[in-house]
């Protein structure tokens, strides 16, 4: 399965310490470079901001 995201399940999922449980339920997680720059650089400071650099499916 390959999903689509918007940064809402990896915030959501990112502040309950469970970003592997995203990835495990998905599979492959492909992440508009948009929504990658929202979650790095807009939520800069804000726990998970860091997570976009452990997925190398940025489209």
């Amino acid at each position: 399965m390959i999903i689509i995201s918007d940064s809402s399940p990896f915030i959501a999922f990112s502040r309950i310490n469970q970003i592997e449980l995203l990835q495990a339920v998905a599979g492959t997680i492909l992440i508009p470079e948009e929504v990658a720059r929202e979650i790095s650089e807009y939520g800069k400071g804000k726990k998970g901001s860091g997570i976009v650099k452990d997925f190398t499916n940025i489209c």
